[in-house]
Protein backbone atom coordinates (compact mmCIF):
# COMPACT_ATOMS: atom_id res chain seq x y z
CA UNK A 1 0.00 0.00 0.00
CA UNK A 2 2.68 2.32 0.62
CA UNK A 3 4.50 1.41 -2.23
CA UNK A 4 1.39 2.73 -4.55
CA UNK A 5 1.29 5.84 -2.31
CA UNK A 6 4.77 7.04 -3.00
CA UNK A 7 4.07 6.14 -6.94
CA UNK A 8 1.53 8.46 -6.94
CA UNK A 9 3.58 11.26 -5.18
CA UNK A 10 6.03 11.22 -7.48
CA UNK A 11 3.49 11.03 -10.38
CA UNK A 12 1.80 14.07 -9.26
CA UNK A 13 5.61 15.77 -8.59
CA UNK A 14 5.98 15.26 -12.16
CA UNK A 15 2.57 16.74 -13.18
CA UNK A 16 3.47 19.73 -11.43
CA UNK A 17 6.68 20.29 -12.58
CA UNK A 18 5.85 20.31 -16.16
CA UNK A 19 2.80 22.64 -15.94
CA UNK A 20 4.81 25.11 -13.84
CA UNK A 21 7.70 24.56 -16.71
CA UNK A 22 4.75 25.32 -19.12
CA UNK A 23 3.86 28.53 -17.51
CA UNK A 24 7.59 29.43 -16.99
CA UNK A 25 8.31 28.91 -20.80
CA UNK A 26 4.66 30.91 -21.34
CA UNK A 27 5.68 34.27 -19.45
CA UNK A 28 9.08 34.13 -20.56
CA UNK A 29 7.76 34.14 -24.11
CA UNK A 30 5.72 36.34 -23.55
CA UNK A 31 8.22 38.82 -21.84
CA UNK A 32 10.17 38.18 -24.68
CA UNK A 33 7.64 39.20 -26.90
CA UNK A 34 6.40 42.45 -24.83
CA UNK A 35 10.69 42.77 -25.01
CA UNK A 36 10.72 43.42 -28.67
CA UNK A 37 9.45 46.19 -30.64
CA UNK A 38 9.01 46.04 -34.26
CA UNK A 39 8.98 49.79 -35.62
CA UNK A 40 7.83 50.51 -38.90
CA UNK A 41 9.50 52.18 -41.47
CA UNK A 42 9.13 55.56 -41.41
CA UNK A 43 8.71 56.18 -37.80
CA UNK A 44 10.54 56.25 -34.60
CA UNK A 45 9.51 54.86 -31.07
CA UNK A 46 9.43 56.75 -27.94
CA UNK A 47 9.37 55.33 -24.59
CA UNK A 48 6.55 57.50 -23.16
CA UNK A 49 5.98 56.28 -19.72
CA UNK A 50 8.48 53.83 -17.47
CA UNK A 51 9.33 52.85 -14.10
CA UNK A 52 12.31 55.26 -14.66
CA UNK A 53 10.47 58.14 -16.32
CA UNK A 54 9.99 59.19 -20.63
CA UNK A 55 13.06 58.50 -22.24
CA UNK A 56 14.43 60.99 -24.72
CA UNK A 57 16.09 58.68 -26.58
CA UNK A 58 14.55 57.00 -29.73
CA UNK A 59 13.95 53.66 -30.97
CA UNK A 60 14.85 53.00 -34.30
CA UNK A 61 12.65 51.33 -37.35
CA UNK A 62 13.23 47.46 -37.52
CA UNK A 63 13.24 44.76 -34.81
CA UNK A 64 14.60 46.04 -31.55
CA UNK A 65 14.80 44.04 -28.00
CA UNK A 66 15.11 45.45 -24.52
CA UNK A 67 13.71 44.18 -21.22
CA UNK A 68 13.22 47.31 -20.59
CA UNK A 69 10.50 47.60 -22.75
CA UNK A 70 8.68 45.31 -21.00
CA UNK A 71 7.20 47.29 -18.36
CA UNK A 72 7.24 50.40 -20.83
CA UNK A 73 4.89 51.90 -22.89
CA UNK A 74 6.14 52.77 -25.95
CA UNK A 75 4.48 54.15 -29.24
CA UNK A 76 5.35 54.59 -32.71
CA UNK A 77 5.62 58.28 -34.17
CA UNK A 78 5.67 59.16 -37.82
CA UNK A 79 8.98 61.83 -38.59
CA UNK A 80 8.79 61.23 -42.25
CA UNK A 81 6.98 64.24 -44.76
CA UNK A 82 3.47 64.41 -43.99
CA UNK A 83 0.81 66.86 -45.24
CA UNK A 84 -1.73 68.87 -43.17
CA UNK A 85 -4.06 70.74 -44.89
CA UNK A 86 -6.32 73.67 -43.85
CA UNK A 87 -9.17 73.30 -46.54
CA UNK A 88 -13.02 73.99 -45.96
CA UNK A 89 -16.12 75.54 -45.83
CA UNK A 90 -16.01 79.39 -44.53
CA UNK A 91 -19.05 78.81 -42.16
CA UNK A 92 -17.11 75.57 -40.74
CA UNK A 93 -15.52 75.46 -37.61
CA UNK A 94 -12.35 77.38 -36.02
CA UNK A 95 -10.31 74.73 -35.29
CA UNK A 96 -10.65 72.89 -38.72
CA UNK A 97 -11.53 73.58 -42.60
CA UNK A 98 -10.21 77.17 -44.19
CA UNK A 99 -8.61 79.47 -41.63
CA UNK A 100 -10.53 83.06 -41.44
CA UNK A 101 -8.54 86.07 -41.14
CA UNK A 102 -9.30 90.04 -41.07
CA UNK A 103 -7.98 92.25 -42.87
CA UNK A 104 -6.57 95.57 -42.30
CA UNK A 105 -9.84 97.37 -43.41
CA UNK A 106 -11.80 94.99 -41.29
CA UNK A 107 -13.07 92.61 -44.26
CA UNK A 108 -13.33 89.09 -43.47
CA UNK A 109 -11.15 86.59 -45.59
CA UNK A 110 -10.94 83.06 -45.89
CA UNK A 111 -7.51 81.26 -46.42
CA UNK A 112 -7.07 77.41 -47.81
CA UNK A 113 -3.56 76.35 -47.60
CA UNK A 114 -1.36 73.28 -46.81
CA UNK A 115 1.98 72.75 -44.94
CA UNK A 116 4.03 69.63 -45.85
CA UNK A 117 6.55 68.75 -43.04
CA UNK A 118 8.28 66.69 -41.16
CA UNK A 119 9.65 65.66 -37.89
CA UNK A 120 13.78 66.14 -36.74
CA UNK A 121 14.73 62.88 -36.83
CA UNK A 122 16.50 62.95 -33.71
CA UNK A 123 13.99 65.23 -31.76
CA UNK A 124 10.97 62.81 -32.18
CA UNK A 125 11.64 61.69 -28.55
CA UNK A 126 11.43 65.32 -27.50
CA UNK A 127 8.76 66.28 -29.46
CA UNK A 128 6.16 64.01 -28.09
CA UNK A 129 7.17 63.99 -24.56
CA UNK A 130 6.95 67.64 -24.70
CA UNK A 131 3.98 68.03 -26.40
CA UNK A 132 1.98 65.11 -26.25
CA UNK A 133 0.79 62.59 -28.97
CA UNK A 134 -1.27 64.78 -30.15
CA UNK A 135 1.19 67.47 -31.09
CA UNK A 136 -0.74 68.61 -34.45
CA UNK A 137 -3.71 69.69 -32.40
CA UNK A 138 -1.03 71.18 -29.69
CA UNK A 139 1.55 73.12 -31.66
CA UNK A 140 0.52 72.94 -35.89
CA UNK A 141 -2.67 74.01 -35.92
CA UNK A 142 -2.62 76.88 -33.33
CA UNK A 143 -0.11 78.02 -35.10
CA UNK A 144 -0.87 77.96 -38.18
CA UNK A 145 -4.27 79.63 -37.48
CA UNK A 146 -2.31 82.42 -35.69
CA UNK A 147 0.26 83.35 -37.75
CA UNK A 148 -2.40 84.15 -41.02
CA UNK A 149 -4.39 86.15 -38.88
CA UNK A 150 -1.06 88.51 -37.54
CA UNK A 151 -0.33 88.92 -41.07
CA UNK A 152 -3.52 89.51 -42.70
CA UNK A 153 -3.96 92.60 -40.21
CA UNK A 154 -1.82 94.88 -41.86
CA UNK A 155 -2.88 94.11 -45.62
CA UNK A 156 -6.28 95.41 -46.58
CA UNK A 157 -8.14 93.01 -48.47
CA UNK A 158 -8.12 93.89 -52.00
CA UNK A 159 -4.29 94.16 -51.35
CA UNK A 160 -4.66 90.54 -50.20
CA UNK A 161 -6.23 89.06 -52.83
CA UNK A 162 -4.65 91.07 -55.81
CA UNK A 163 -1.15 92.67 -55.73
CA UNK A 164 0.17 91.73 -52.91
CA UNK A 165 -1.01 88.33 -52.80
CA UNK A 166 2.77 86.66 -53.15
CA UNK A 167 4.05 88.78 -50.18
CA UNK A 168 1.40 87.95 -47.99
CA UNK A 169 1.76 84.08 -48.57
CA UNK A 170 5.77 84.50 -48.55
CA UNK A 171 5.28 86.23 -45.31
CA UNK A 172 3.28 83.30 -43.55
CA UNK A 173 5.08 80.83 -44.57
CA UNK A 174 8.08 82.28 -43.30
CA UNK A 175 6.58 82.69 -40.21
CA UNK A 176 5.19 79.65 -40.28
CA UNK A 177 8.23 77.88 -41.15
CA UNK A 178 10.33 79.76 -37.99
CA UNK A 179 7.26 78.98 -35.76
CA UNK A 180 7.52 75.19 -36.59
CA UNK A 181 11.34 75.00 -35.95
CA UNK A 182 11.32 75.89 -32.80
CA UNK A 183 9.14 72.50 -31.86
CA UNK A 184 11.41 70.32 -33.97
CA UNK A 185 9.18 70.39 -37.05
CA UNK A 186 10.77 70.78 -40.38
CA UNK A 187 8.30 72.86 -42.94
CA UNK A 188 9.20 71.19 -46.63
CA UNK A 189 6.55 73.43 -48.45
CA UNK A 190 3.65 75.67 -47.62
CA UNK A 191 1.04 76.14 -50.65
CA UNK A 192 -1.37 78.76 -50.60
CA UNK A 193 -4.24 77.18 -52.17
CA UNK A 194 -6.78 80.22 -52.37
CA UNK A 195 -8.00 83.21 -50.83
CA UNK A 196 -11.71 84.22 -50.45
CA UNK A 197 -13.30 87.62 -50.30
CA UNK A 198 -16.80 88.03 -49.57
CA UNK A 199 -19.35 87.26 -52.40
CA UNK A 200 -19.54 90.84 -52.76
CA UNK A 201 -16.06 91.57 -53.06
CA UNK A 202 -15.56 88.86 -55.63
CA UNK A 203 -18.46 90.22 -57.81
CA UNK A 204 -16.32 93.74 -57.71
CA UNK A 205 -12.96 92.33 -58.23
CA UNK A 206 -14.66 90.48 -61.43
CA UNK A 207 -16.46 93.56 -62.42
CA UNK A 208 -13.30 95.53 -62.04
CA UNK A 209 -11.40 92.64 -64.13
CA UNK A 210 -14.17 93.05 -67.20
CA UNK A 211 -13.41 96.49 -67.00
CA UNK A 212 -9.75 96.38 -67.30
CA UNK A 213 -9.56 94.10 -70.47
CA UNK A 214 -12.51 96.45 -72.21
CA UNK A 215 -10.36 99.58 -71.78
CA UNK A 216 -7.58 97.29 -72.95
CA UNK A 217 -9.23 95.87 -75.77
CA UNK A 218 -10.43 99.76 -76.51
CA UNK A 219 -6.79 100.59 -76.41
CA UNK A 220 -5.99 97.99 -79.11
CA UNK A 221 -8.56 98.58 -81.30
CA UNK A 222 -7.60 103.03 -81.23
CA UNK A 223 -3.62 101.33 -81.78
CA UNK A 224 -5.38 99.29 -84.28
CA UNK A 225 -6.99 101.63 -86.34
CA UNK A 226 -4.03 104.23 -86.39
CA UNK A 227 -1.62 101.72 -87.55
CA UNK A 228 -4.24 101.40 -90.49
CA UNK A 229 -4.19 105.28 -91.02
CA UNK A 230 -0.56 105.68 -90.82
CA UNK A 231 -0.30 103.24 -93.44
CA UNK A 232 -2.74 104.45 -95.58
CA UNK A 233 -1.60 107.88 -95.03
CA UNK A 234 2.17 106.12 -96.34
CA UNK A 235 0.26 104.47 -99.28
CA UNK A 236 -1.23 107.88 -100.65
CA UNK A 237 2.19 109.92 -99.92
CA UNK A 238 3.73 107.37 -102.35
CA UNK A 239 1.24 106.76 -104.83
CA UNK A 240 1.21 110.97 -104.66
CA UNK A 241 5.23 110.53 -105.20
CA UNK A 242 4.59 108.30 -107.86
CA UNK A 243 2.09 110.66 -109.56
CA UNK A 244 4.33 113.15 -109.30
CA UNK A 245 7.58 111.43 -110.58
CA UNK A 246 5.62 109.51 -113.51
CA UNK A 247 4.64 113.03 -114.63
CA UNK A 248 7.28 114.81 -114.21
CA UNK A 249 9.35 111.77 -116.58
CA UNK A 250 6.45 112.24 -118.88
CA UNK A 251 6.78 116.04 -119.26
CA UNK A 252 10.57 115.35 -119.92
CA UNK A 253 9.74 112.94 -122.53
CA UNK A 254 7.61 115.48 -124.02
CA UNK A 255 9.94 117.53 -123.91
CA UNK A 256 12.54 115.22 -125.31
CA UNK A 257 10.45 114.55 -128.00
CA UNK A 258 9.99 118.06 -129.62
CA UNK A 259 12.87 118.84 -129.23
CA UNK A 260 13.82 116.02 -130.82
CA UNK A 261 11.30 116.44 -133.80
CA UNK A 262 12.33 119.97 -134.21
CA UNK A 263 15.85 118.61 -134.16
CA UNK A 264 15.09 116.45 -137.00
CA UNK A 265 12.86 118.95 -139.22
CA UNK A 266 16.13 121.27 -138.93
CA UNK A 267 18.32 118.46 -140.52
CA UNK A 268 15.90 117.86 -143.04
CA UNK A 269 15.36 121.28 -144.17
CA UNK A 270 19.18 121.51 -144.53
CA UNK A 271 18.67 118.07 -146.46
CA UNK A 272 16.06 119.43 -148.87
CA UNK A 273 17.62 123.06 -149.22
CA UNK A 274 14.64 124.40 -147.74
CA UNK A 275 15.30 128.68 -148.66
CA UNK A 276 12.02 129.35 -146.68
CA UNK A 277 11.29 128.96 -143.17
CA UNK A 278 7.67 129.44 -143.47
CA UNK A 279 7.93 126.41 -145.63
CA UNK A 280 9.28 123.93 -142.85
CA UNK A 281 6.05 122.32 -142.47
CA UNK A 282 5.07 121.72 -145.70
CA UNK A 283 8.43 120.59 -146.92
CA UNK A 284 8.78 118.20 -143.81
CA UNK A 285 5.25 116.73 -144.65
CA UNK A 286 6.99 116.20 -148.33
CA UNK A 287 9.74 114.59 -146.72
CA UNK A 288 8.06 111.77 -144.61
CA UNK A 289 5.56 111.08 -147.68
CA UNK A 290 8.74 110.71 -149.51
CA UNK A 291 9.94 107.66 -146.71
CA UNK A 292 6.26 106.12 -146.94
CA UNK A 293 7.10 105.55 -150.50
CA UNK A 294 10.17 103.76 -149.94
CA UNK A 295 9.65 101.69 -146.61
CA UNK A 296 8.72 98.10 -148.05
CA UNK A 297 6.13 97.83 -144.70
CA UNK A 298 4.09 100.63 -145.95
CA UNK A 299 0.37 100.37 -146.70
CA UNK A 300 0.14 102.91 -149.37
CA UNK A 301 -2.00 101.15 -152.50
CA UNK A 302 -2.49 104.34 -154.02
CA UNK A 303 -0.19 107.84 -154.92
CA UNK A 304 -1.87 110.76 -156.08
CA UNK A 305 0.44 112.66 -158.68
CA UNK A 306 -0.83 116.62 -158.70
CA UNK A 307 -0.90 118.01 -162.42
CA UNK A 308 -0.20 121.38 -163.21
CA UNK A 309 -3.51 122.69 -164.43
CA UNK A 310 -4.88 119.77 -164.56
CA UNK A 311 -6.47 116.33 -163.13
CA UNK A 312 -3.76 114.22 -160.26
CA UNK A 313 -3.32 111.27 -161.79
CA UNK A 314 -3.84 108.16 -159.46
CA UNK A 315 -1.11 105.37 -159.36
CA UNK A 316 -1.46 102.06 -157.93
CA UNK A 317 1.23 101.02 -155.73
CA UNK A 318 0.17 97.29 -155.62
CA UNK A 319 -0.89 96.40 -159.09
Amino acid sequence: MRHDDDEAFWTLRKVVAMIMSIVLIVVLLGAVAESTKVIPAGYKGVVFNSPTGPANEEINEGWQFNFEYLLADVIYVEYRTQTINFVGNDQGSDHSGSISVSSKDNIMIYMDFSIMYHIQEDMVSDLVIENGQNYQARIIQPIARSIPRDIAAHYNAMDIRGAMRGEVEQAISENITVSLAKKYIVVEQFAMRDIRLPAQLEAAIEQKKVAEQNVLTQQYNLQAEQYVANKTVVQMGAQAASMILNATAFANATVIRAEGQAQAIEVVMRSLNSPNVNNTTRDYLTWIYIQALTDPNTRIEYIIVPADGGIPVLINTKP
